[in-house]
């Protein structure tokens, strides 16, 4: 893994997989980390030379109905999205959160874009997709 620190949160580029984690500081809110992490992201996203999964991992960042709304609108909607930027192949959410799993389910549908995202449990059973969505492209 390629870690990229910064406060309050951790990007990682995977080197055998398509993938970059993004790891919000544990006990910040939804919306502190992605405000954060946004810039750093769309710059490794720029330089990427194929499509990547990003993973972001949310299983310690405390939920806020409020927070979570706004997140999941600068993240899908309004001016340059990542979540639609040419190289996002898809976006995967880890919690076990309800609110979060309602926003994502929220944010494939047409008011946001149909952004191409999805909700798991644990890093190992997103990651696992991207795997399976990688050997179906191969074989």
């Amino acid at each position: 893994m390629i870690p990229i620190s910064h406060q309050p949160y951790t990007l990682e580029r995977l080197p055998d997989l398509p993938v970059v984690l993004v790891h919000p500081e544990p006990g910040r809110t939804v919306g502190d980390g992605i405000r954060a992490g946004m810039s750093d992201l769309v710059r490794l996203l720029d330089a990427a030379d194929e499509p990547l999964f990003v993973v972001v991992d949310l299983r310690e960042v405390l939920v806020d109905v409020e927070e979570v709304i706004q997140a999941a609108d600068r993240s899908a909607r309004g001016r340059s999205p990542i979540m639609h930027h040419r190289n996002v192949r898809e976006t995967l959410f880890v919690s076990t959160h309800l609110l979060v799993r309602l926003a994502v389910k929220g944010m494939t549908t047409e008011a946001f874009g149909c952004a191409r995202a999805r909700y798991f449990d644990t890093c190992d059973e997103a990651l696992g997709y991207c795997c399976a969505q990688l050997d179906g492209r191969r074989g």
